[in-house]
């Protein structure tokens, strides 16, 4: 989850917004009036509903071009729950809220970072345990005596 979230004004225009983007490395800024949340406006956003258009951005205003609604899942939320949301609503991103605010936002490239760092994990505990494992068939091997058969 990043934390915190960036925001901007629903009165901000639409270059300024870009410029949140750069300057912070997101791919979205979660849109306020009077300081509460309205909706969420994403780099793509800016490039289907602007620049597509062939329209000026610093004409076009965040209120304009922004998603007006916001899903959320809460802070004691599991990854599992969060995927399945994001899955069944089709949504690269999904904030997240603690006792109705919002305190960082999920991204479809976050959790399968996640699930890697997961799935590296588990590869290196079976290895760790295929050593042991090998180690001590070894040490059983040295304890066996030396049996020759002879024709």
């Amino acid at each position: 989850m990043r934390k915190p979230i960036v925001t901007c004004d629903e009165d901000a225009t639409t270059d300024k917004v870009a410029e949140l983007l750069d300057k912070h490395g997101v791919g979205a800024v979660v849109v306020t009036r009077y300081g509460e949340p309205v909706g969420i406006v994403t780099g793509r956003d800016l490039a289907a509903k602007v620049i597509a258009e062939g329209k000026r951005a610093s004409e076009v205003r965040v209120k304009d071009v922004m998603t007006p609604y916001l899903i959320t899942i809460d802070a004691d939320a599991d990854v599992r729950e969060a995927a399945k949301v994001m899955g069944s609503r089709r949504l690269r991103r999904l904030l997240v809220t603690d006792k109705g605010k919002i305190v960082g936002i999920i991204t479809v490239t976050g959790i399968l970072m996640g699930e890697k760092r997961i799935a590296e994990a588990v590869v290196k505990k079976f290895a760790e345990a295929a050593a042991e494992e090998w180690e001590r068939m070894m040490r059983l091997a040295e304890k066996v005596p030396d049996v020759t058969v002879g024709l």
